[in-house]
């Protein structure tokens, strides 16, 4: 029972690599719900983790969806 519920993360990478959103990229009229973070880890001669921002939003007409959307100029 311990810890239900809850996320562990029990690989670190070498190198982060923070990927943030550009919450400008929204469509129009959404309502923006939450931030949160996605992690992906890629394998090369070394771990590098991929930690990516995205944006939980409803649309207007009241669907919600999950979004990544890259800064100008990102990855």
């Amino acid at each position: 029972m311990y810890g239900q519920g809850k996320e562990y993360r029990t690989m670190t990478a070498d190198k982060p690599i923070c990927h943030e959103c550009g919450i400008t990229k929204l469509p129009e009229d959404s309502i923006t719900i939450k931030r949160m973070r996605r992690y992906s880890y890629e394998q090369i001669s070394s771990i590098i983790g991929h930690d990516y921002e995205v944006i939980r939003y409803k649309t207007a007409d009241g669907i919600i969806r999950d979004g990544y959307f890259p800064l100008d100029g990102g990855s």
